[in-house]
């Protein structure tokens, strides 16, 4: 069996009748009846479970592998078939597939997961080669003067590329107290560059010490200089993650715990505009053109589209065959959304077209896959009619002590 993700199974508030388990009850008597070798009752908890996140590809393959463990092949290698379908691959040497090996049908899905281990899928070029040590994270632009900016993880600051490419430290390392920047957005109209900070271990000069340092910064987007910052309310466990900025200039801020922020025009405080509940992993966050609607990746298995009016979170309608997990990054652009998939593989860059009529996704296509430089790939940023995209933040490397097999980090540039 293969361990879910907690944040994945972390269910809200969500409204179920007495009789019904939540996600997580069932993944923890799945896990249970594993463990005790009881595959029936583990194939029961799995099918409930499978049937409340149909396209979370790691639910699926652990429902997979139920099939296969109570005898159900045909079913086991239909399901397999269904996320190489997705286009993910899986290392299928677990021995809860030992009763398939035999079979044509299961080889066939290996050899095409391993195919697409390495196919490549690309509408993108390098637009940009930054320094490999810096952990690139958050990437945001600024119509005026056509300038891009991307923080640096590790190194605790803000990079400016202007037109011309020229690179250059825009926020100086640890300016202001500035830890690691997860989420920035531009609000071109009064000047402003938004970045989200918070003290971890990526970043240089980090103990424990420093846990809990976080905050909001405003910085001047011509200058540079500080123009505010801005305290988080108490709440336990709270990260600051991407961030978006409306057109009337509000903040809109991600927790990666499930809560969303927000920061009013000419308030002095954070405060919680979407409480923990109802979003499991709130991550990358893009506001539609009207400002009427913030759409949220959910790490766990989701995209939101949250009323800025009423807070009401619409959990969007997905196609079946897409692979519901892992997205950081996102974008709007053209009535679609653009979005950076690091939780599957391969990582990807996907564009999924909305529904004008309905909270829901239609179809979706891959933008870019299997890069020769992608590498745990993070945030995109639309400017004009490109959409530029961090496609190798190596933060894992530095989380695995893996300095020695860093490579040039780089930003992809895919023109529509």
């Amino acid at each position: 069996m293969r361990k879910l993700p907690l944040l994945l199974l972390v269910v809200g508030s969500l409204t179920f009748a007495q009789e019904v388990k939540t996600p997580q009850q069932l993944y923890d008597e799945a896990t249970s009846a594993y463990k005790r070798g009881d595959m029936k009752a583990y194939l029961g908890s799995m099918e409930q479970l499978h049937a409340m996140r149909p396209a979370q590809p790691i639910i699926a393959l652990n429902y997979a592998g139920a099939l296969a463990l109570n005898h159900r092949e045909e079913e086991s290698v239909r399901e397999l078939g269904r996320l190489a379908a997705m286009q993910t691959t899986w290392d299928l040497t677990d021995r809860d597939f030992d009763s398939l090996r035999a079979r044509d049908d299961f080889k066939a899905i290996e050899k095409t997961m391993k195919e697409l281990a390495t196919k490549r899928i690309s509408s993108g070029t390098v637009a940009y080669k930054l320094p490999k040590d810096i952990i690139t994270e958050s990437i945001t632009y600024d119509p005026v003067t056509r300038r891009l900016f991307v923080s640096g993880v590790r190194e605790r600051k803000i990079i400016a590329i202007d037109r011309k490419g020229k690179i250059s430290d825009f926020i100086k390392p640890a300016q202001d107290g500035l830890w690691g920047v997860n989420g920035m957005g531009v609000d071109a109209r009064r000047r402003v560059l938004w970045a989200s900070s918070s003290a971890y271990a990526r970043s240089l000069g980090y103990d424990a010490s420093h846990d809990g340092e976080k905050a909001l910064y405003a910085f001047d987007l011509d200058s540079g200089a500080l123009k505010g910052r801005y305290e988080p309310p108490p709440i336990d466990k709270l990260t600051l993650d991407d961030l978006s900025v409306g057109p009337d200039g509000t903040v809109y801020l991600s927790d990666a715990r499930g809560s969303l922020l927000r920061l009013k025009p000419g308030a002095k405080t954070l405060e919680t505009f979407v409480p923990r509940g109802s979003i499991r992993s709130a991550q990358g966050s893009t506001v539609s053109p009207d400002g009427k609607t913030l759409y949220v990746s959910d790490y766990g298995g989701a995209i939101d589209a949250v009323d800025l009016a009423s807070a009401k979170v619409t959990r969007l309608e997905i196609p079946s065959d897409f692979p519901m997990y892992g997205i950081d990054g996102l974008a709007y652009y053209d009535g679609t959304l653009l979005a950076v998939q690091n939780g599957v593989a391969p990582n990807r860059v996907v564009r999924l077209w909305l529904d004008p009529s309905a909270p829901r996704i239609t179809r979706w296509k891959i933008l870019e896959m299997n890069h020769p430089l992608m590498d745990e790939p993070t945030i995109g940023v639309v400017a004009g009619r490109d959409y530029y995209v961090n496609i190798s933040s190596q933060g894992n490397k530095f989380d695995r002590k893996q300095t020695e097999k860093l490579h040039d980090s780089a930003v992809l540039k895919i023109h529509f």
